[in-house]
């Protein structure tokens, strides 16, 4: 996208019927990994 625009990318439906195919054990992991990375970030930024 080369600008900005009002028009929704996608039919906000759609989140619905992902939210309903993913199961609990993978937003775990996926939270756990958007931690995981993250806090490896602020190691780096730290040194």
């Amino acid at each position: 996208m080369s600008a900005y625009s009002n028009e929704a990318r996608f039919d906000a439906s759609m989140l619905i019927h992902l939210r309903e195919k993913i199961d609990i054990k993978l937003v775990n992991k996926l939270n756990q990994e958007i931690v995981k990375q993250g806090l490896e970030i602020k190691e780096e930024e730290v040194k």
